[in-house]
Order: C-alpha cells, then structure tokens, then sequence
C-alpha cells in the first residue's frame, strides 16, 4: 500500500508540473481546453489504470493502457528535464562578438534585460568575449540581469546545482588555468542535479567521469565552410 501511494504522489506531482506548463498552450475555459485537461490526466494514469484493469482481468482492454502509459513515463522524462532546462536560460558563452562598442551604442542590453526565467538567467564566456575584452564583457551581463559564473556554481532553489567553467581561452591567452573540475564541483553534493556551462565542449569523456546530469556548449560550429570542418 505504501508503494503504491508513493508511487501515485510521484506520478501525480510529476504531472502537475508538466501540466502546468502546457495548459497555457489551449485558451483557457473553451471547449478544446476541456478536451486537452481531460486527456492528458487521461494519459498520465493511463500505466496505473491498465494495471488495475489487468488485476480484474481484463486483460485485453488493459493492455491499451498499459502500453499507452509505457510511452507516458518516457515522455514524463524527457518533458521534466526540458521544463526544468526552459526555466533557466543558459547562455553558453559568445554573447558578445569581440568589440563591446556596437552593443552599448544600440543599447543592446536592454534585450538582455528582457530576458526571463524563473530559476535566473545565468552565462559563462566564450572565446569571442576573450579576444574582445573578458572584464568588459563580465560587467556588462552582471549589469543587465544575468548571472555570470567563471570557475563557480551557485545552487538554485529548484536543487539543481548550475556550474560555469571558465573558457580555455582565458589559459591560452593570459596563462590563467581554470579551476580543476574535481575543484569546481567540490561543494556540491552527490545526489544533487548539476548542469555544466563550458563554452567549448571539448574534454567531454573527462566529464562525464564527474557528477555532471547534463553540459551545455556554445562553440560547437565544427567550421562553417567545407572542407574547414
């Protein structure tokens, strides 16, 4: 019994999220709205329902739900990491391209400042910010609402731990090594989701030895012109 309410307070609450992040897509109170409501909680106890079916024998009308449910708990998946991505907006370095002079001229930041999320807006540099002027950069997202983390984490209300690394230009450039990943990651705990900011993916294998849930990269053009890729 308590297996099976903890198992219905998961799914429930699982649900409940997703739902509330897409309801918005049907106009509230019409018809189709109702029809959507109705489905989806349909499809989100579709596994539990078959499987009660299935104890009073029916087996031929649970198997429907059964399979349909299967599906679900894929897509349950894949739905609460996306929501869970949409509510940060990760900039992943390259925001800026070298020279910061058009930006402030054409008052760019206030794009930036439009930018929105309910967890924060968070960046790490990239190798443009670099060749332009990294101090520069740094000051003017910290200056228009975004979270810049060079070589840190911070830990969101949501328990998930996002991680900047600091771009390999800084070392090429300026002889700055950036922190091991071992050091980086050194204040978060074991169990706790963590997202890693680096602008350029390389060194990927050496990440994935480390408590990292997902990396997200910037500079991953791989050339723009054949044969230069």
């Amino acid at each position: 019994m308590i297996f099976f309410v903890v198992v219905f307070a998961v799914n429930l609450i699982v649900n409940v999220y997703i739902f509330s992040r897409t309801r918005a897509v049907f106009p509230a109170g019409n018809g189709v709205w109702w029809v959507f409501a109705v489905l989806f909680w349909l499809v989100a106890f579709a596994y539990m329902i078959g499987r009660i079916i299935e104890r009073s024998g029916y087996m031929t009308l649970a198997e429907p739900f059964v399979k349909l449910g299967s599906w679900w708990l894929g897509a349950m998946v894949y739905l609460t990491l996306l929501f869970l991505v949409s509510d940060l907006i990760l900039l992943a370095g390259d925001v800026f391209d070298e020279d910061l002079g058009p930006v402030i001229e054409n008052n760019m930041g206030d794009l930036l400042k439009n930018l929105q999320a309910k967890q924060g807006v968070f960046a790490v540099l990239g190798n443009h910010e670099f060749y332009g002027s990294a101090t520069e950069a740094h000051e003017y997202l910290e200056n228009h609402n975004i979270t810049v983390l060079r070589d840190s984490f911070v830990l969101l209300p949501n328990g998930i731990a996002v991680a900047g690394y600091e771009d390999i230009t800084a070392e090429q450039m300026y002889g700055n090594p950036r922190k091991p990943l071992d050091e980086l990651l050194a204040g978060i705990a074991p169990e706790t989701p963590v997202f890693l900011l680096d602008h350029q993916p390389y060194q990927l294998a050496k990440v994935a030895e480390h408590n990292v849930d997902l990396q997200v990269s910037g500079h991953t053009h791989n050339g723009q012109m054949w044969p230069f890729n």
